[in-house]
């Protein structure tokens, strides 16, 4: 090595001082402490004292300088670990919080007063539609629709012996009427008694679940009292209400997923409707979206969180986050050629996951640095030490 390189005259120097630092000697009636009996080596504290004073030059030189490998570090690749941009799908996804509700729910009553003699259903039981859910005590109103029935028969046959006197001249057209009248009442008088007879036993208007059973054996019911509440689960439904700018992308049946919020179960439902009006102190549209519930497993009132897909963009180009980095106005990466980092300009589209999207500047294919660019320049060159297994879309 050159005598004259940095380094050398560094070495040289610092041998030289400490050299001399070795040879000196306290002054003369300060030796106490430095005897040659004391345990402390004689000339110890001039070399260290003096070490401490070089510690500042020797900061002072590059480490490059120090180390005699200044060219040789120049030349050395940077280690890199890359990924490679790929085109893809990627969706935009707008999320709501929400609670399950039944497609309908009634109270049901009975349409005539009564004691309850029997109730047949308790809550929680899943009921078809007219089953019997409560019995009252039917009192005279079996009296009264047999009485009825035989009031039917007679006149059926007072009016049978009009119509053949009608036929012969001996009954007026007057008389004939009146019979057929009394006829006519007393099929309505059966149907009245026997539709009394049919109320006291209370039936399921649809098929659902008893959600809460208001009365008790022994309690009288009345008309404007409710028994049962019903509720129809299947299916349940979903309510939510999203700005009028997320929905442009939004259809009836359009698939949607929702997750259970306490269970942490995904389920599967699809828009029902989407309301035509924008309510104007909000400035949101109600989406109803339904979901299949055929076993029952799903209760009403269960809070759910919804997802659903706003926008799509189709063939895209995408890298890692961790691809990007960020200046106060742009957005660049290092793009792997040759060996060698090249820095590019990008454009930024939508971000899904851990995926970016490259508008502008980036070809799919192309081999990027996703670690390490912190020591990059244009042009540097790098080793690639790693490549990370792409995962698109997340």
């Amino acid at each position: 090595m050159n005598r004259f390189h940095p380094t050398v005259r560094c070495k040289a120097e610092m041998a030289a001082l400490l050299r001399h630092a070795s040879r000196a000697r306290p002054p003369a009636g300060r030796r106490g402490m430095f005897h040659r009996k004391s345990r402390w080596r004689r000339g110890f504290l001039p070399p260290l004292g003096i070490s401490f004073l070089l510690l500042p030059l020797l900061l002072s030189f590059p480490p490059d300088v120090l180390a005699g490998k200044g060219e040789k570090r120049k030349d050395l690749p940077q280690p890199v670990e890359v990924d490679r941009a790929i085109r893809e799908d990627i969706s935009l996804f707008t999320h709501a919080t929400t609670n399950l509700e039944p497609k309908r729910a009634v109270e049901v009553f009975a349409e005539i007063p009564g004691l309850i003699v029997d109730l047949t259903k308790e809550e929680g039981d899943f009921v078809r539609r007219g089953a019997l859910l409560a019995r009252l005590d039917p009192g005279n109103r079996s009296i009264r629709l047999e009485k009825a029935k035989r009031q039917a028969e007679n006149e059926e046959r007072n009016f049978a012996r009009a119509r053949e006197m009608k036929a012969q001249s001996l009954l007026s057209e007057e008389a004939f009427e009146r019979s057929r009248f009394a006829l006519d009442m007393a099929r309505i008088e059966v149907k009245e008694a026997a539709w009394a007879l049919s109320q006291t036993r209370v039936r399921a208007p649809f098929s659902g679940i008893v959600t809460a059973r208001l009365v008790s054996e022994g309690e009288r019911a009345d008309p404007g009292r409710p028994l049962f509440t019903i509720a129809e689960i299947d299916p349940l439904l979903a309510r939510i209400y999203l700005p009028e700018q997320e929905i442009q992308n939004l259809a009836p049946h359009d698939r949607v997923e929702l997750l259970c919020v306490t269970s942490n179960r995904r389920i599967e439902g699809r828009i029902e409707r989407i309301s035509p009006v924008v309510d104007p102190k909000t400035g949101t549209v109600k989406i109803t979206i339904a979901v299949e519930n055929p076993k029952g497993r799903l209760r009403p009132g269960t809070m759910v969180s919804i997802t659903l897909v706003k926008e799509r963009h189709e063939g895209v180009v995408t890298v890692p986050k961790e691809a990007i980095v960020r200046e106060v106005r742009d957005h660049y990466l290092f793009v792997v050629e040759d060996g060698v980092a090249r820095r590019r300009r990008v454009e930024l589209g939508e971000t899904q996951g851990n995926r970016v999207e490259i508008a502008q500047g980036l070809a799919a294919g192309e081999v990027v640095v996703v670690r390490g660019q912190g020591a990059l320049r244009d042009g540097t060159r790098v080793e690639v030490v790693r490549t990370t297994a792409q995962t698109p879309g997340s």
